[in-house]
């Protein structure tokens, strides 16, 4: 992975919870912030010098499983999640082009942990295209 690969920072990710919840409603709380701390340092990790997610879509692909299923914030965490997804890769040089039906879809797989991570990968993949 290149160094030059811009992350998500806590502040940001709360941020984009925040701004979810005030355009779709529910209610802002951050509910394991230690969590969220952690997941944060794991995405950027490295085990006997090789990065555990390497490449930028399988980064994309671990916060944006991660963020729905780990239940970080008490509502929103679907939408954070694709919401942090979407800017993590634009920050990183490609736009996730995504309609409606996709995102409601792709969110409920994640949570049910229908979809494995190759399949994520692949998906968002064919939905990026380089900014």
């Amino acid at each position: 992975m290149d160094k030059t690969c811009r992350y998500l920072t806590k502040a940001e990710i709360i941020k984009i919870n925040k701004e979810m919840i005030t355009k779709f409603g529910g209610q802002h709380y951050l509910r394991n912030p230690e969590s969220l701390t952690h997941m944060l340092e794991e995405v950027q990790g490295f085990l006997f010098g090789e990065e555990l997610y390497p490449g930028l879509f399988n980064k994309a692909s671990f916060l944006l499983e991660r963020i729905i299923c780990g239940h970080f914030f008490f509502d929103g965490n679907k939408r954070t999640g694709v919401e942090a997804c979407k800017i993590f890769l634009e920050l990183n040089g490609y736009r996730l082009i995504l309609n409606y039906s996709d995102i409601i879809d792709k969110s409920k797989q994640i949570s049910t942990n229908n979809i494995d991570r190759k399949s994520l990968i692949d998906w968002l993949k064919e939905n990026s295209k380089k900014i």
